[in-house]
């Protein structure tokens, strides 16, 4: 924390606050991006954590995380997490075009309150910073990844039924809404590419044909903008 706020700059900020300790034993200090105790003895930095668990009279205790479940927390509009899905196998109910049995590339799915976003990745295993690609199905929103529910009402994120998230929106029934631009070689329907891929019984997702997001966009950068409101 102190490499984005120097001792320079906490001493001038604590050197031009507008009041003085006098009868004061201590003061906390809110900053951007920062926390810092000042009291008679100094100052010193505290984490989010710290705070937290100085605040509160009760143990924190996450409870069991749900399988994949790669990272968690909560802001102030409630909990969120983060659940890594392996390339695997799926049954695809994809509506008119019936149920296609397809190997899905590695998928990243993640939760704040009742919002949901989904991506894939290229690589096999987790990478907080390889490059993110729109996951190859419909019904998510090609500018961020974000999942449209229709009439399904998702249960609010965290780590623990993240799982049922997750379970709900990949066993719904996946329809023609917003299932274009998800594919290099099907740009109008990326089911046109899952048909493709269950009919010659492909042994993995081809991620060549992967649409890629922007460079820059990362599962680190995203879910830093999903839970910037902490």
């Amino acid at each position: 924390m102190e490499s984005f706020i120097t001792a320079e700059i906490t001493r001038e900020i604590l050197e031009n606050a507008p009041r003085s300790l006098s009868g004061i034993k201590a003061e906390l200090l809110f900053l951007d991006g920062a926390y810092i105790l000042h009291s008679e003895q100094g100052y010193k930095y505290l984490s989010s954590a710290t705070l937290r668990n100085a605040f509160s009279n009760l143990p924190i205790d996450s409870g069991w995380l749900a399988p994949g479940v790669i990272r968690c927390g909560s802001n102030t509009s409630g909990d969120w997490a983060v659940k890594f899905i392996a390339p695997k196998i799926h049954n695809l109910d994809c509506s008119d075009l019936g149920t296609l049995t397809v190997n899905l590339p590695a998928i990243i799915f993640a939760g704040s309150s009742k919002n949901y976003w989904v991506w894939a990745l290229k690589e096999q295993q987790f990478a907080p910073d390889a490059q993110l690609f729109h996951a190859p199905l419909p019904n998510v929103h090609a500018s961020n990844g974000q999942i449209c529910w229709g009439i399904n009402q998702p249960p609010s994120c965290n780590p623990q039924n993240i799982n049922a998230a997750w379970e709900m929106f990949i066993n719904s029934p996946f329809n023609s809404h917003l299932a274009n631009n998800k594919s290099k070689c099907c740009p109008e329907d990326i089911r046109q590419q899952l048909v493709k891929l269950h009919a010659k019984k492909a042994k993995k997702y081809p991620t060549s044909d992967l649409k890629p997001l922007p460079k820059d966009w990362t599962a680190n950068s995203l879910i830093e903008a999903i839970t910037r409101n902490d």
